[in-house]
């Protein structure tokens, strides 16, 4: 996994990473890079993309790999831990759920298998309280 420099927390947001994260708080809910783009008028996708690796070194920002959008991490001072995203799947709401046992739990089972992981994405597929609530679940 990509480790973050010390001066990557410092420096302060480009405009273009400002209105990306201003769109994804006012979204509250995952946004693709092309609905983004819409949001965010500035050049193109590279733009996006690029704006987006940034916002995500210094977890402002979580990629929804099911979904293949971005969130917003409300909770910004869990910083880069390992998460688990749940989501539902009738109103598309995401919840970034951030735990230190979660990571290390992670860590021991990847030591177990000698797995040298890039990358991990923890997503669970529900109902929110909210559509539960309405399904009756």
């Amino acid at each position: 996994m990509r480790t973050q420099s010390p001066t990557d927390r410092v420096k302060p947001l480009t405009v273009t990473q400002e209105s990306i994260l201003d769109a994804l708080r006012q979204a509250r809910r995952p946004l693709t890079a092309y609905a983004l783009l819409e949001c965010v008028p500035v050049g193109g996708p590279p733009q996006i993309y690029r704006a987006l690796d940034k916002l995500m070194s210094r977890g402002l920002v979580r990629r929804v790999e099911t979904l293949k959008a971005y969130v917003w991490c409300e909770n910004t001072s869990l910083g880069l831990g390992c998460c688990a995203l749940a989501i539902c799947r009738s109103c598309g709401h995401v919840d970034v759920l951030v735990d230190d046992t979660l990571g290390t739990c992670v860590g021991d089972w990847l030591g177990r298998v000698n797995f040298s992981a890039d990358k991990a994405a923890i997503e669970v597929l529900g109902l929110c309280a909210a559509c539960s609530t309405i399904s009756g679940t």
